[in-house]
């Protein structure tokens, strides 16, 4: 008995650790590694209750509503080694996809549809071209030329009022190309040759040059323009804003000659302010030898015109001062020589054949003057002075038609 005692004593701590299951006992639900098991049905001795049994979930009833889904424990961030955010560890829901055969499919235009919707938004002429060409027998034809047509006219009307107001030649080049042979035609041609002139008037920028202009195209948009270029206060004004332009102080200048407006010392002030500001010009030195002449200081005015014709031997005007100071000092040979260089590429100048005519009427009587009074008498203008002058020299030589 004693033994047997002595031997439990022993064996006892080596199973006190060890979990005695029944063979009868029910099967407990596990966790993990655990058997849960409640907590009075455990031993003394080892260490506490497990873990609680998880409670039961019932079924679910067919026939009741659903409920919200279940909320799901968020899981941690997706990080990299420096420990930014990579990506959201739960995925976005994706659209629920559609059924292909619920869609329509779309109609596709034909070619036809398709010109037709450019013609009717743009119905320029190369548009009604291609549709007229590519469906002859299209039931939509007489729409797309009436649409055109009016297109057309909307065109001429457009360009033809802008080509009025202020006619350039690419304006006027664009007309007739778009619209050759429609109404107004011509006189958009008219006035592409009015914009061609005032552009080299424009650009020579000389009084001489608009008022020419002014004189040639008096119905002309720019004749307005032309005629106020020419004046003295234009030249005047831009004077102002340019004091040291020579080219402007010799085109005030030129203008008061022209339209006789100015004081003769106002001409001279503004020759001698261009001559100082461009030493080299020839019309400045020109202008000064004229004023010098007018005033009777032929001297002066042979050293201006000397001084002119050696920066350049062909001047026609420094010629043709020359040739009435020799004239004066009763040198015909001399003055014949200058005005047959003064007529040389101008043979039309009134004044110049009239004083060669009374050169030569001296030097060689009627006969060798005779020609140059008649074309003086047919190239004047109305109104010149040299007309009348050349038919008395003609009626003084016997020649018929002097009296016109």
């Amino acid at each position: 008995m004693g033994r047997s005692i002595l031997l439990l004593l022993v064996l006892f701590p080596a199973c006190a650790g060890r979990q005695v299951v029944d063979p009868g006992a029910r099967a407990l639900p596990l966790i993990g590694d655990e058997v849960m098991k409640p907590a009075g049905d455990l031993p003394e001795g080892t260490g506490g209750p497990l873990p609680a049994a998880r409670p039961k979930v019932p079924p679910a009833d067919p026939g009741a509503p659903p409920g919200p889904p279940p909320i799901l424990p968020e899981e941690p961030p997706v990080t990299d080694d420096e420990g930014d955010r990579v990506r959201s560890p739960r995925r976005e829901e994706e659209p629920p996809l559609e059924d292909p055969g619920d869609e329509v499919p779309a109609e596709i235009p034909s070619p036809e549809e398709v010109l037709l919707a450019q013609v009717r938004l743009d119905p320029n002429p190369e548009l009604c071209e291609t549709f007229a060409a590519s469906f002859p027998r299209s039931p939509h034809r007489g729409e797309v030329g009436e649409a055109c047509r009016e297109a057309r006219t909307q065109r001429r009307q457009l360009l033809l009022s802008r080509i009025r107001k202020a006619p350039t030649v690419p304006l006027c080049d664009e007309f007739l190309r778009e619209l050759a042979g429609a109404p107004g035609h011509l006189e958009v041609r008219r006035l592409r040759v009015q914009a061609v002139a005032w552009g080299k008037a424009a650009r020579r920028d000389t009084a001489a040059g608009y008022r020419a202009f002014s004189l040639s195209y008096p119905e002309s948009p720019f004749g307005p323009e032309a005629e106020a270029r020419s004046e003295p206060p234009y030249w005047r004004r831009r004077g102002e804003e340019n004091p040291d332009d020579g080219k402007v102080a010799l085109q005030r200048a030129v203008s008061c000659l022209a339209t006789g407006r100015c004081l003769l010392a106002e001409v001279e002030e503004s020759f001698l302010r261009a001559l100082s500001l461009s030493p080299r010009s020839v019309p400045a030195r020109v202008g000064v030898a004229r004023i010098a002449l007018d005033q009777g200081r032929l001297e002066q005015a042979t050293e201006h015109l000397e001084a002119a014709l050696a920066l350049d031997p062909s001047d026609r005007e420094a010629h043709f001062l020359l040739g009435k100071i020799a004239r004066r000092r009763e040198d015909c040979p001399k003055a014949l020589m200058h005005f047959d260089r003064a007529l040389e590429g101008r043979p039309d100048q009134v004044e110049v054949l009239y004083m060669r005519g009374r050169c030569r009427l001296r030097e060689g009587g009627c006969r060798w003057a005779v020609e140059d009074f008649r074309r003086a008498l047919a190239l004047a203008p109305p109104g010149s002075r040299f007309a009348p002058a050349a038919a008395a020299e003609l009626r003084l030589c016997g020649v018929a038609g002097g009296g016109t």
